[in-house]
């Protein structure tokens, strides 16, 4: 997917190489593993070649990251959402799953899921995302499983 301008400010795309990539990761690590003590490395896995990543820019400067991955023929999940904490609340997250959403519908999935944060469940739901039950995850910190159908959804 190419570059998506949500304003003139505001840019949506994928890493463009090595170094922006790194910056992705640790944003990444930064944003949801370190306050956990959870250490470096632990924002990659083994779906990181096969996904869809998304990179929020202003000013060059990294905003919100989030990827999405096919995880069967029918269903792809979207993991590692983050948007910096002083631009929550601008549209920013919203578009990245617009974005995430689309690449994942390219990609032929019927449904998209994701295992949400307690604290991000309320943004999964304005998304049109279904609550469907509490999950264990590798974190300590409560989950809730979301799903959206495409189908006629978009």
């Amino acid at each position: 997917m190419g570059c998506v301008c949500l304003r003139s400010d505001v840019h949506l795309r994928a890493p463009n190489n090595a170094q922006e990539s790194e910056a992705y990761y640790h944003f990444r690590w930064q944003s949801l593993r370190q306050p956990l003590s959870q250490p470096l490395g632990s924002e990659r896995d083994e779906f990181e070649a096969q996904a869809m990543h998304c990179l929020a820019t202003i000013d060059a400067q990294i905003v919100g990251v989030g990827r999405v991955h096919m995880d069967t023929q029918h269903s792809a999940q979207i993991r590692y959402m983050a948007v910096h904490s002083g631009q929550q609340k601008t549209g920013i997250g919203r578009s990245m799953v617009n974005y995430l959403l689309a690449a994942a519908e390219q990609c032929g999935a019927d449904y998209v899921w994701c295992n949400a944060r307690e604290d991000a469940v309320g943004f999964y739901l304005r998304c049109g995302f279904k609550a469907l039950s509490p999950v264990q995850t590798d974190l300590e910190i409560p989950h809730t499983r979301m799903q959206l159908d495409l189908n006629g959804t978009r």
